[in-house]
């Protein structure tokens, strides 16, 4: 599982793709260990995704925040950019395969 986000004072947060700090870069790491142990073998990105309220799905706030949004979440229309962002550059690095994951569907 590879998600985009930073961890701030708030929490974590959720970013674009390509941020230095984003949490999505860890399939990097993925990619060594494969080219060192299974060159070859493809590479199946099972879960990613940002969280955002909407389509009838909202956002809990983290445990003990009251009162405000998630962080994490995004505008549906940060979302629906991040996700065409963040598949074009798993798929550069050469990822085969990558599934869609919200918590709320």
């Amino acid at each position: 599982h590879a998600y985009s986000w930073m961890q701030t004072l708030l929490g974590r947060t959720g970013i674009h793709p390509e941020h230095n700090m984003s949490t999505l870069h860890e399939v990097n790491d993925m990619i060594r260990f494969r080219d060192a142990a299974l060159p070859g073998m493809p590479i199946y990105l099972t879960e990613w995704g940002w969280d955002s309220a909407g389509g009838g799905e909202d956002c809990n706030p983290p445990a003990g925040v009251s009162g405000t949004a998630s962080p994490v979440c995004l505008s549906e229309a940060a979302q629906a950019l991040y996700a065409v962002r963040g598949a074009l550059m798993l798929a550069r690095k050469g990822l085969q395969r990558l599934t869609w994951f919200f918590y709320g569907n």
